[in-house]
């Protein structure tokens, strides 16, 4: 491979181009193409394999099948590999850690490879360490990981592909660290194509792949081009929050999820280093003052809460809708508010006319205040 080269020194070219020479397909008409994907009605399909559930309150729902990918995304330090630690965990074990996260591992689907564009060698060696103890195992022969911080974008992405197609009876795959099979979070070619080969490597093997995204600074979306491409295709995008009220806790989300989303749950690093669940960790992250919390606002200032939105995108689903005003509250207000009240602000709102939706199941829409509030 010849990388240009100007003033600065080497500069990579386009990786997702290089991505799509690792393995070129050969030339077939458009037609023979068509027809090897063709959906026949009659056949018989089972439904996808599970691989990861999650059990919290009482409900079980799947977040990952064989044949997939889901995404996983959280502020730096926010714990996530941690969380990462426990599926995998839970995976080679083919059992439940922490009594939440239940790994489903198949007869011939149950090699796990981790691949960390991040961490050094050592801290990588303390994550494996941290999995194998969660694992109850000493050195599990179905897991390996490797540390890819040292190479180019391009190297990665086909240090990857070469793994993965070469490893008999796999499972499950996470790439801590999917920003850096990219050389710009932000370009729209790049962002398509690496979810392209996403969808390709999990269904030519029938496997599952986690991918792991900071979120941005200044909002809870997925950074870049990039993750707004991931959240698109995902099966199931999960958060880790570290609370505001309580530092010590991490709080996992279910975002979008095509199955029945899992409750929330929380879980905190005990002092051997490993994490644990966190006990009655709802009341533990509520945000109190003196005299008891109070998150109501006068409605000029609601209005001006959904402008600041608006701003950013001109509709939103329902969901998107009620973060957006939670993240854009706290940064205006200053406190925290809870789920149901922002979404009891959202219903306040749409009464009023202040977001408009014109039918059910359509985005809404900024609409018009009709008081005086300058």
């Amino acid at each position: 491979m010849v990388l240009g080269i100007d003033n600065n020194g080497l500069l990579l070219e386009d990786v997702l181009e290089e991505a799509d020479n690792l393995n070129p397909v050969k030339e077939h008409s458009s037609e023979g193409l068509l027809e090897s994907v063709l959906i026949d009605p009659l056949e018989q399909l089972p439904p996808p394999e599970n691989c990861i559930e999650i059990s919290a309150d009482g409900t079980v729902s799947t977040i990952a099948t064989l044949g997939n990918f889901s995404l996983l995304i959280g502020k730096a330090k926010s714990r996530k590999t941690f969380f990462v630690g426990l599926i995998v965990a839970s995976f080679i074990r083919d059992a439940t850690v922490l009594n939440t996260i239940k790994g489903t591992a198949k007869r011939g689907k149950n090699e796990v490879i981790l691949f960390d564009t991040e961490q050094g060698k050592f801290h990588l060696h303390r994550t494996v360490t941290r999995i194998c103890k969660m694992s109850n195992m000493f050195n599990p022969s179905k897991f390996k990981a490797y540390g890819l911080r040292k190479f180019k974008a391009v190297d990665r992405v086909k240090m990857i592909e070469d793994k993965i197609y070469s490893t008999p009876n796999l499972g499950l795959v996470v790439i801590d660290g999917v920003r850096d099979l990219v050389t710009s979070i932000n370009d729209e070619e790049q962002a398509s194509n690496m979810t392209s080969l996403l969808l390709k490597w999990t269904e030519e093997l029938n496997i599952h792949i986690i991918v792991v995204l900071h979120q941005n600074k200044n909002d809870n979306n997925a950074r870049g081009h990039l993750g707004a491409e991931l959240v698109n295709k995902a099966e199931t995008t999960l958060s880790v929050t570290k609370s505001l009220q309580d530092k010590r806790i991490s709080i996992v989300e279910a975002e979008y999820c095509r199955d029945k989303e899992p409750e929330p749950f929380a879980f905190e690093i005990d002092d051997t280093g490993l994490p644990i669940l966190a006990d009655n960790w709802e009341a533990r992250t509520t945000s109190r003052k003196k005299g008891g919390e109070n998150t109501e606002i006068e409605d000029f200032k609601k209005f001006q809460l959904l402008t600041s939105i608006f701003s950013k995108n001109q509709e939103y689903t329902y969901k998107e809708l009620w973060i957006a005003l939670q993240t854009e509250y706290k940064r205006q207000i200053g406190v925290s508010i809870s789920d149901a009240k922002v979404k009891k602000m959202v219903g306040e709102c749409k009464n009023e006319g202040w977001v408009i939706q014109e039918a059910h199941r359509y985005p809404y829409k900024l609409g018009q205040y009709d008081k005086d509030i300058l």
